[in-house]
């Protein structure tokens, strides 16, 4: 609101009333001609009229409000401030003035000492409302002071008995923790005697303790703080579907719950073979694995390592014995063994062939469709020749590598495809030289020399190429030419050289590769000792680490001492090799002896009845129909002068004679388990000239 002083009004009043004095003397002094003295007397008029008119403002305007201010004031009562307020009796256009003013200030200290007693009023309540409650309080702390007094007294018995109890409770501790240090004591020396290695392993693998003594002698030195991967699983290779799943486990255990540990346990390595200098195929341990949980979730694992070594060499040979009289119970079954002879023949070139392909320089650029495809192929081949042949214990397992086969089709895993075929073209192999073994005992039916490639020239191929593959490694790379003079010195470098060869791993992998083929190989042939060789060395180079791993004790366990064995073995191998091929074609007889030979034990089971041991009564029939036919044989046959003639003719003459025996004597043959008839079969050949030269000798 725009202010206004009562000074600035009287200057306004007395400026009005001369300019109205001016506006009616200028008028009349021009049309009058007023004098001068006239105009002084109406000067002095002005003076006096304007001194009157100033002396009533002031009191209008000033004094009289003061004065009703005044009485108000007089007339508040401090008691109650709820009177109305200072309202000015003046019109309401002269503004806020001095006196205005003094009216607000009045009414604003009013307003002010009205909110401060209505404060002062609630304050006095609320304290009067304190100091009742402080009273109250001191009564009932004066109540409480007397319970305490009393709760004082009642306590005291209480006390006396919490001491008693502090007491017997420190020596119940003092007995705890010699039950605990006994208990301690007992695990400490659990752990020390048991035979087996126990301790527990973090999320990084690092070995923790506690460790058992036993650890420290199983693996020949102190285990903690090693890495897990460093002690037992440095030969699992990664791109192994084994390697990949132990990863993918470990991954879902650490920081999982107990559950999870349960779906991913069967995933962890259970067993595992590490080189030993001690023990020629390494030594086996058994794992068993228990989480250790905080909240609910795997923080460790407990490790339990048995060294199963001898168990698991009787636990392989009661299997193979098991295996073997499932095949012999099988093979014991068949009355055509001819037949069966010669489908696993075709199934062993087809297993040959396919891993000869799977080892060879080649196999390099292969990719994994072409493993799986030529893989399957193969299978499908050797299921068909087993089908006709009803081999059905060999099928069953053929059918779940078939099954694996679909599995690595919808695999999307980063995996070495040519190690896993290998591998399972591999165990086909064994079961299938395993089987024919069996077979070959029973029935005397050898096929090692009709396999469809010549055996001989392929081992000798490998024999020279996997010489080349040591050459390589030992000269270029170990820069080692004579493997027999490997001493400390060189053998601590060429463990260096092998850390800085990129391609050791590569190289160790077709060492294995090609050194179960030709055990394989030589295992046709029944050549043990070099077969034993190589599958030896085969074992031990799988069982070796990654290159930043290797020590001088693996590479001369695993690789050199191998191999100077594989060399004593094959520094004759083409010598062997020949004279192994050739008594067995001894063994043999050509067309001509064989006829010879059946000729004569008919004439003795035919015609001279009791001569032999076959004891069916031959029908006078037959007799009639093997004097016709048969009984000049050998005349005739000498009396040839055409050879082509004559093999045919014998060729004939054996068809039919292998078909009179099985007709008239097949009880016999049964009996002595002579089946098949054919000049292939070593048992019933060696039978026959049993017979014969018992009646030479006679």
């Amino acid at each position: 609101m725009k202010k206004t002083t009562i000074l600035k009004k009287l200057i306004q009043y007395f400026l009005i009333g001369q300019l109205i004095f001016l506006a009616l003397m200028t008028p009349l002094s021009i049309f009058f001609g007023l004098k001068w003295p006239f105009l002084f007397f109406a000067l002095a008029l002005q003076m006096v009229f304007l001194t009157l008119f100033m002396v009533y403002l002031l009191k209008h305007l000033l004094l009289n409000h003061i004065n009703y201010i005044t009485k108000e004031t007089q007339a508040m009562n401090f008691e109650d401030l709820t009177h109305k307020l200072i309202k000015l009796p003046r019109p309401h256009g002269l503004g806020n003035d001095e006196v205005q003013l003094l009216a607000n200030s009045f009414n604003k200290m009013k307003i002010n000492l009205q909110t401060y007693q209505l404060n002062y009023r609630k304050t006095t309540r609320l304290i009067e409302g304190y100091n009742k409650e402080l009273e109250e309080k001191n009564v009932s702390l004066d109540n409480v002071k007397k319970l305490i007094e009393m709760n004082m007294l009642e306590n005291e018995e209480d006390n006396r008995q919490l001491v008693l109890m502090h007491d017997r409770l420190k020596e119940a501790n003092r007995d705890l923790e010699k039950k605990v240090e006994k208990r301690t004591e007992d695990i400490s020396n659990l752990l020390d005697n048991i035979k087996s290695s126990i301790f527990t392993i973090g999320k990084d693998f690092q070995i923790l303790p506690p460790v058992s003594k036993y650890s420290n002698h199983l693996f020949q030195k102190e285990i903690e703080g090693l890495s897990l991967f460093d002690l037992i699983f440095f030969n699992i290779r990664k791109g192994t579907n084994e390697f990949n799943e132990m990863a993918s486990s470990f991954s879902l255990i650490f920081g999982g719950d107990k559950l999870n540990f349960i779906a991913s346990e069967d995933y962890l390595p259970a067993q595992v073979t590490i080189p030993d200098p001690h023990k020629k195929e390494g030594r086996v341990l058994k794992l068993s694995y228990a989480p250790l949980l905080e909240n609910e979730v795997v923080v460790k694992l407990m490790c339990t390592v048995e060294d199963i070594t001898e168990f698991d060499q009787f636990y392989q040979e009661a299997k193979r014995d098991q295996i073997q009289y499932q095949y012999m119970n099988e093979i014991l079954s068949f009355e055509d063994k001819e037949d069966l002879s010669k489908q696993i023949q075709n199934t062993v070139t087809t297993a040959f062939l396919t891993l000869d392909d799977f080892v060879s320089p080649l196999s390099d650029t292969y990719d994994k469709e072409y493993f799986i495809k030529s893989l399957r192929h193969c299978l499908d081949q050797i299921s068909a020749d087993l089908i006709f042949a009803e081999c059905n214990i060999l099928l069953k397992d053929i059918g779940q590598k078939i099954t694996h086969l679909n599995y690595w089709e919808e695999s999307q895993k980063d995996v070495n495809y040519q190690l896993l075929a290998t591998e399972k073209i591999c165990e086909v192999l064994d079961s299938l030289l395993r089987y024919s073994e069996v077979c070959n005992l029973i029935s005397d039916f050898g096929f090692n020399n009709r396999l469809s490639f010549n055996i001989k020239d392929t081992i000798l191929d490998k024999v020279e190429n996997m010489a080349n593959a040591f050459k390589n490694l030992f000269e270029y790379v170990f820069l080692v030419r004579d493997i027999d003079k490997i001493d400390k010195e060189k053998l601590q470098k060429v463990v260096q050289l092998a850390k800085l060869y990129p391609d050791f791993e590569r190289t160790i992998g077709l060492i294995h590769q090609r050194s179960k083929l030709l055990s394989f190989l030589l295992k046709a042939l029944v050549i043990e000792d070099a077969s034993n060789a190589y599958e030896n060395l085969a074992i031990l180079v799988k069982q070796m680490p990654e290159r930043k791993r290797l020590n001088e004790q693996i590479i001369k366990h695993n690789l050199i001492d191998p191999y100077k064995i594989i060399l004593e073995k094959t520094k004759d191998i083409k010598n062997v090799l020949s004279e192994k091929l050739k008594s067995e074609k001894k063994t043999q007889l050509n067309a001509e002896e064989y006829f010879s030979l059946l000729v004569s034990f008919l004439n003795m089971a035919v015609l001279e009845e009791g001569s032999t041991l076959f004891k069916t009564k031959v029908p006078e029939r037959e007799v009639i129909n093997y004097k016709l036919n048969f009984i000049k044989g050998i005349e005739i046959v000498d009396s040839f002068t055409q050879n082509e003639i004559k093999v045919r003719y014998i060729s004939k003459n054996i068809v039919h004679l292998e078909s009179f025996l099985r007709r008239v004597f097949n009880d016999d043959l049964t009996q002595y388990k002579l089946h098949p008839v054919a000049k292939e079969n070593i048992k019933f050949i060696k039978f026959i000239q049993g017979q014969v030269s018992k009646k030479k000798a006679a």
